[in-house]
């Protein structure tokens, strides 16, 4: 017995060199398909807030064409880590004050819906004006013509952008993700948005 013991410790020398090459192998394949994974998750959150906001800016346009309201507009800010659009409208009503009747505008939301988290949103009023975050305290806005269902104001970076930059007829947003970033039309004058 005490040959077989003193044997097995002889040829008991660790790793072969297949098995080394084999886990290796297992090792770079396990990594590749993580490394897709993370890729597509990354395209997949991009691409739901393209599809967010893609929807709502048709949405408000439809809505400010077929429903009387004085204005509809649609915002998209970023709240805490998440970012949302909101669809809005102003609904001017009367009000008797002291015997006088007023005319005042309220601004309803219609509907707030999540359309990310952790991607990164900014938006150019034309390719020569460097992009702007979409933050908490400065969101984007477009104001719709109720008649024609173009955009008639666009609100970015905490102020109404000039008239003369919207001569351009193209807005641009931007969203992205690590490496994945899709950019999105905003045209004017007919007040669609598609992928760039």
């Amino acid at each position: 017995m005490k040959k077989t013991s003193s044997k097995r410790k002889l040829n008991n020398r660790g790793f072969s060199l297949v098995e080394l090459i084999v886990t290796l192998a297992i090792i770079v394949i396990l990594a590749g398909a993580a490394a897709v994974t993370v890729s597509m998750l990354d395209s997949s959150y991009v691409e739901d807030a393209e599809r967010g906001i893609k929807d709502y800016i048709s949405l408000c346009r439809s809505k400010s064409m077929s429903v009387s309201a004085s204005d509809w507009y649609v915002t998209v800010a970023k709240e805490d880590a998440d970012y949302y659009v909101y669809l809005y409208k102003d609904v001017k009503k009367i009000v008797t004050e002291g015997g006088v009747d007023k005319e005042i505008t309220e601004t309803v939301l219609v509907e707030k819906k999540k359309i990310g988290r952790k991607i990164s949103i900014t938006y150019r009023v034309n390719m020569e004006q460097p992009a702007k975050a979409v933050t908490e305290e400065k969101g984007l806005e477009f104001h719709f013509d109720p008649a024609t269902g173009k955009i008639v104001k666009v609100k970015s970076d905490g102020g109404y952008v000039d008239s003369d930059y919207m001569a351009s007829g193209i807005g641009y947003i931007g969203i992205s993700r690590n490496d994945y970033e899709i950019n999105l039309k905003v045209f004017f004058n007919t007040g669609k948005c598609e992928r760039e």
